[in-house]
């Protein structure tokens, strides 16, 4: 036993001396529980032999004594759990099963596990074969490229048998990569997407029980206040942006569009096509299969966007002709313009988000922009409305 693990321990002439911290019986069977430096530690005797168990956790402790109680009254040996990690998982399935000892959800797990195979699966084969169902069946781009981009690093420093990997390991990892609440929840999300792949579909985890990243709590960033550009920022975009990159920064700066209704990256049905963006009528036809609505809706296309977007005018195809992620145009466009020595900021949905706070200091009208942008009136009144706006959003129009 390693010297931090006994400095930790009650000696035995310590454990008699003091009162117990909880007593558990269990027909003749008793544990007593101690309270010792950094956690719990469990006494009893088995076969004349003084057993002891540490716990860090109150509920631990008194869970294993519980189960341990009940397995020895009753003559049987349940194996029971030594980790616990193992303990989350019985506990789990002993909640399931309604309100039964310990030990009897022991049981029924390794009863279980005899109709059960589980294969020995590494990680790595895993992530490749499952990155191939993706394809397979025919997930977005952008989906793959988000899965991908959270996981593969993961998947690089644990290539191992997937079984062996457990949530401490993976909350560990995930807190020392980065410190974005953001980007830990998506990957914690991705995570358990793998993990259940690899669960239901080959059968590489026990079926019964939730996976590792199932049991580490989803962080929950804090809500920021929303932030757009100035006239001053647009402009640069404007100066600096290619004939690909144009259509992002327009359609989403003087239209309202979401990223996905102009690439098309978050469904199967394809990009904006060029045959939408009526130029006669001053508006862009946002078609019905681009959205999650049951209507198409038409956005408003201003002369100063039908002057920006006029290269398109009268072709055919998609608005978003290129294979490249929409993050990277904008990162590129970004670093294009910071090369040229001017100062820009990265913004989470700055076009829209510009788009929907100009226009709504404009028309005072938030039903009619609520309808132009797919939103609700009631989020644009908690995260859009500014006063003082109304003389920059002018100029910003006149771009």
């Amino acid at each position: 036993m390693p010297p931090s693990e006994k400095s930790r321990l009650p000696s035995r002439k310590r454990a008699k001396s003091e009162a117990a911290w909880k007593e558990i019986r269990a027909g003749s069977v008793q544990i007593k529980i101690y309270k010792v430096a950094n956690g719990y530690r469990s006494c009893w005797y088995e076969a004349g032999e003084r057993k002891q168990k540490f716990a860090t956790k109150a509920d631990d402790a008194v869970s294993f004594a519980k189960a341990t109680a009940a397995a020895l009254a009753s003559g049987t040996d349940s194996t029971l759990p030594h980790s616990e990690r193992d303990l989350a998982y019985f506990r789990q399935l002993q909640a399931s099963m309604g309100d039964v000892p310990l030990h009897r959800a022991v049981d029924f797990w390794k009863q279980n596990h005899r109709t059960q195979t589980i294969v020995d699966a590494r990680l790595d084969e895993l992530f490749r074969a499952f990155t191939t169902s993706l394809e397979e069946n025919q997930k977005s781009p952008s989906y793959r490229a988000a899965i991908q981009g959270y996981l593969t690093p993961f998947v690089k420093t644990f290539p191992g048998i997937i079984r062996d990997i457990s949530s401490t390991q993976i909350d560990s990892w995930m807190t020392q990569k980065t410190k974005s609440l953001h980007s830990r929840k998506h990957f914690l999300q991705s995570c358990v997407t793998l993990f259940r792949w690899a669960r239901d579909v080959k059968k590489a985890l026990p079926a019964t029980l939730k996976t590792e990243p199932e049991l580490i709590a989803i962080p929950t960033p804090k809500a920021k206040p929303i932030e757009i550009y100035t006239p001053a920022e647009m402009k640069l975009f404007l100066k600096y942006a290619r004939d690909e990159e144009i259509a992002l920064v327009v359609l989403g700066g003087f239209c309202g569009l979401r990223t996905s209704e102009i690439t098309g990256d978050r469904t199967a049905h394809g990009a904006l096509r060029c045959e939408d963006l009526l130029f006669g009528e001053k508006s862009v036809h946002v078609i019905q299969k681009m959205q999650h609505e049951t209507v198409d809706r038409y956005a408003p296309l201003t002369d100063r966007a039908a002057h920006h977007l006029r290269h398109l005018k009268g072709k055919t195809g998609p608005v978003w002709d290129t294979t490249t992620t929409p993050f990277h145009v904008y990162k590129r466009l970004l670093l294009r313009i910071r090369k040229e020595g001017h100062e820009i900021r990265q913004l989470r949905n700055g076009f829209r988000r510009s788009y929907i706070s100009y226009r709504t200091s404009i028309t005072r009208d938030v039903a009619k922009v609520a309808d132009e942008c797919n939103t609700s009136p009631e989020k644009i009144r908690k995260n859009y409305r500014r006063p003082g706006l109304e003389s920059v959003a002018h100029a910003w129009f006149k771009l």
